[in-house]
């Protein structure tokens, strides 16, 4: 936001695309300036989640990516990406949210919540540092994450061949309530 930044996952051609100007260019009714893409270093990308100048694309295996589910690592600057690493979580991935170096992601197909501490030191396979399942969810895809208030929202698709059975879940004071690993 401070450097009217803005920065897509651009799942038709796998690379992150950043645009300048966003605000005052959109204000102007004009479109925001194209600056650069990143390289090509994933495959059917899911979300991205921001971290000062770090970025994490989330990868769900796709026959186009040998079946691998991943963390793509990048830095940036106004100016461009810098690919960082690969880790490798062995699980699917959708959502996922930053605090700081704090990483809150959602497992697809599932009902639950990973958090990865300190997620940009990490290198190889990983293994998520807490796993907290949330009671009454379906199937979780999208997660966002405020530190006031501790709050965490959940989308939830339920059944993918049922149109109407979807919803939001919000836990206030999400720490505390995940403590035990469950959510009820």
């Amino acid at each position: 936001e401070a450097s009217d930044v803005l920065i897509q996952l651009n799942r038709s051609t796998n690379v992150l695309d950043m645009y300048k100007n966003v605000v005052a260019n959109i204000n102007n009714g004009i479109p925001p300036v194209f600056v650069a893409s990143s390289t090509s270093n994933f495959s059917n990308g899911r979300e991205i989640a921001v971290s000062g100048n770090n970025i994490v694309v989330i990868q769900d295996a796709a026959p186009a990516n040998s079946n691998i589910n991943a963390f793509v690592l990048y830095t940036f600057t106004n100016t461009g990406f810098t690919y960082n690493k690969t880790l490798l979580p062995g699980i699917n991935l959708w959502g996922a949210e930053f605090d700081c170096n704090t990483l809150y992601a959602v497992e697809d197909n599932s009902n639950r919540v990973v958090i990865y501490n300190n997620i940009i030191s990490k290198t190889g396979s990983i293994t998520a540092d807490k796993t907290v399942s949330v009671t009454g969810l379906g199937r979780t895809h999208g997660i966002t994450y405020s530190k006031d208030g501790d709050v965490v929202v959940l989308t939830d698709i339920g059944d993918a061949n049922l149109a109407n059975d979807g919803g939001f879940i919000i836990i206030n004071s999400f720490d505390a309530k995940a403590a035990d690993n469950v959510i009820s």
